[in-house]
């Protein structure tokens, strides 16, 4: 026989009756919950989508409705009757925020007046043979939308769609002008995404050809919409010949639920998905909660039974049987029988022995429990940890961006010198050449053209320089020459500087070795030092000015690059210098400084195992000096 005695017939055949229970329930539950989960889904994407589609609509009513009233404008009739295309200039130049490329064309196609972003554009454009612009012929007063999206040549490659519009005269139908604008499909891209607050969603939008107008990722753009699987390039059929569905496909390299519908008067799709992985979320937690369910139970059925079955089996033979295992030296168990002989005495004598074993037991629970609370402490530190490293990079950000807020004004007019420059020298070019009938020398040419090069190449110093300090900084490190930082630095400040009186000194080592470290970083810590600078020589001497000095030198014995920054400002009393470092200290006014700048320097030097010391005097001026170590090759083994 299988079972060899009623106890462990009544056991098996109960726990195997619970189990069975207990995993067909949490197997439906688990299946229930996954169907109703995907309907829901999929009814949520079909509304996505159909909100999508009606905010794009709306977008370009409202569009349609400003053209009509632009193109029904008294500065359009003014134009008619006197030709003065200053008339639109000034009415279109007030629309530029709305439409950053408009213009009016006449029936043949040609180019009367165009305006790009505010100013008139130089070259003719010509739309006589575009089908769009013939369409808006025939469809007299009314929006024609060209679903094609283009790579604007006016606005240097930015993918826009064109809304064209026809004028008729008052007293026939004679179309007069058509009216031709551009927004961009950034706008429609940024449209779609306020939408979209959770995260795990996405929208993409598609013309007929299958590229992409709108997707998560900007920079792929008008490329067409990749995939794998058979799932995929059905929906890519379908969505392309405008029909609606919903199915799961591998797109763009996502596993993912995916609802598409057909854009209303464009021929253009709307996609809205869901990472199959995030869908199944919810799913995958409920089968680890049976499973733990399903232990417990297993636990606790396991113990209820052998209970159930020793309460019907014969008391003796269970007083036997522990008393065996007790004789082994098996403490696990308890004697439940109750009674006042002998026998219950024996029992309440063993029960207390396995009490004593219990709280051992307890206790180490108790530690055990200790144990993983300071694990999760840990694993806390750690994300505070991170949590405050991004800080910090945030921090370091904003305080290079508000540096490059106060440069912002005085680069304008450094640039502007060499431009006018540049256009002076053309002008020069062409009266010369206009007032010399057999031509203009070699060596005259050759003179106008060097001074032109020579403006030319400061403005593209200036502003390769500004897009150096104002890019983003990386965490990993490079190889860095601590002179070129200065120099860049100094061709930022310079011109802002010479404005306030303020003369900026540099002697830096020709031979300076090189560092290990992050320039866009290390151009920050110069440009915050030298904005205090200005402001310490500002409070102390007014318009009068004063002098900024930064030398540059190597300590070979000490394997370092000192950097010293020196000015003659204000000054720094003894008292403030211990709290300069210190993030929001500061002793500006309200409004002239947050007290981030030093204390972002400070928080970059020691990230570049450097160091940084201050010297001052009150009324004679600040000096900074920064060490930092050279950069050492790391020997191969």
């Amino acid at each position: 026989m299988i079972f060899k005695s009623i106890k462990e017939r009544i056991f098996f055949l109960n726990f195997i009756l619970l189990i069975g229970v207990i995993l067909f329930l949490g197997v439906s539950s688990y299946w229930l919950l996954r169907e109703y989960l995907f309907r829901t889904e999929k009814d949520r994407l079909h509304h996505i989508s159909d909100i999508i589609n009606e905010s794009i609509q709306y977008y370009l009513l409202e569009r349609a409705k400003a053209m009509g009233l632009i193109i029904n404008n008294i500065a359009i009739d003014e134009y008619f009757l006197m030709r003065n295309k200053d008339i639109l200039y000034d009415y279109f130049n007030r629309l530029k925020h709305g439409f950053p490329v408009i213009g009016i064309f006449n029936m043949r196609g040609k180019q009367e007046v165009k305006l790009i972003e505010g100013r008139l554009s130089e070259e003719e454009e010509d739309l006589s043979n575009n089908p769009y612009f013939k369409q808006a012929l025939e469809k007299v007063n009314q929006i024609v939308i060209a679903p094609q999206v283009e790579l604007s040549l006016s606005l240097k490659g930015i993918p826009t769609i064109k809304l064209m519009i026809t004028r008729t005269s008052y007293f026939r139908d004679n179309p007069l002008v058509v009216l031709v604008a551009e927004v961009l499909l950034s706008d429609i891209h940024q449209l779609i995404y306020e939408h979209i607050k959770d995260k795990s969603y996405f929208i993409i939008i598609i013309d007929k050809e299958g590229n992409l107008l709108a997707c998560p990722e900007k920079d792929r753009l008008l490329i067409k919409l990749n995939g794998e699987g058979k799932n995929f390039e059905e929906l890519l059929f379908n969505a392309t010949s405008l029909k609606s569905g919903f199915t799961r496909a591998s797109i763009m390299g996502i596993d993912a639920l995916v609802s598409y519908v057909p854009l209303k008067n464009l021929s253009w799709s709307v996609l809205a998905g869901l990472s199959y992985a995030d869908f199944m979320k919810a799913p995958n937690t409920l089968k680890k909660i049976v499973g733990i369910i399903f232990l417990c139970v297993f636990i606790i059925a396991a113990f209820v039974l052998t209970k159930l079955a020793e309460y019907i089996s014969f008391p003796l033979k269970r007083i036997t049987a522990l008393t065996s295992e007790i004789a082994k030296g098996d403490f696990s168990k308890q004697i439940d029988f109750k009674s006042q002989d002998e026998i219950g005495r024996l029992s309440d004598s063993f029960n207390l022995m396995i009490q004593n074993l219990q709280k051992t037991l307890v206790s180490r629970d108790e530690l055990s429990k200790e144990i993983e609370e300071r694990k999760a402490i840990e694993e806390e530190l750690l994300n505070s940890l991170e949590q405050l490293q991004q800080t910090q990079e945030e921090l370091i950000q904003t305080a290079k961006m508000a540096s490059l807020g106060q440069l912002a004004a005085g680069l304008a007019h450094e640039i502007n010198n060499p431009l006018t420059g540049v256009l002076n020298n053309v002008q020069l070019l062409k009266m010369e050449m206009e007032a010399k009938p057999e031509g203009i020398s070699s060596s005259e040419l050759k003179e106008i053209l060097d001074i032109i090069e020579e403006a030319a190449m400061r403005c593209k110093k200036i502003t390769q320089s500004l897009l150096d300090f104002s890019r983003a900084s990386r965490q990993d490190q490079q190889r860095v020459s601590m002179n070129e930082v200065v120099e860049r630095v100094v061709d930022l400040v310079s011109h802002e500087l010479r404005l306030q009186n303020i003369l900026i000194q540099t002697n830096l080592d020709p031979q300076l070795p090189l560092l290990q470290g992050n320039p866009q970083l290390l151009q920050q810590v110069v440009m915050n030092i030298i904005t205090n600078a200005q402001w310490a020589i500002k409070k102390k001497s007014g318009p009068q000015g004063g002098t900024i000095s930064i030398r540059t030198e190597q300590d070979l014995k000490n394997q370092r690059v000192n950097v010293f920054i020196s000015d003659t400002g204000i000054g720094i009393s003894d008292e403030t210098r211990q709290r300069i470092f210190e993030p929001f200290f500061t002793t500006k006014e309200v409004g002239e400084g947050t007290g981030l700048g030093l204390a972002v320097v400070y928080r970059i030097i020691q990230d570049h195992k450097g160091s940084i010391e201050v010297e001052s005097k009150l009324g004679e001026g600040t000096t900074f000096k920064l060490s930092l170590p050279i950069f050492e090759e790391k020997k191969e083994i």
